[in-house]
């Protein structure tokens, strides 16, 4: 469970048709067991939030998903296009 408490925050999330959404202050967001994911900050402010996770015995361990960075990569160009030069980063 993901909860945006102030900023913009895109996430892309899936594998086989990974899909683009916008978190604003205020939003949640629930990414589901084993799922990829990827977050990025879409505004000009920092991203504040909160995640939270729902693995009781604390055995899972987190992995990188290059494929699903690639695609996001392409979701997210024109997004990060927007986003005036100097504050424009992506997170790694």
């Amino acid at each position: 469970m993901l909860f945006v408490l102030s900023g913009r925050l895109a996430i892309v999330h899936g594998t086989h048709e990974p899909t683009l959404n916008e978190l604003r202050s205020g939003s949640a967001a629930w990414i589901n067991q084993n799922t990829p994911y990827l977050l990025a900050n879409i505004g000009t402010d920092e991203v504040t939030g909160l995640v939270f996770s729902t693995d009781p015995r604390f055995d899972h361990d987190t992995s990188r998903f290059p494929a699903l960075e690639a695609t996001a990569r392409a979701l997210l160009a024109p997004v990060i296009a927007a986003i005036p030069a100097p504050t424009r980063a992506w997170v790694s």
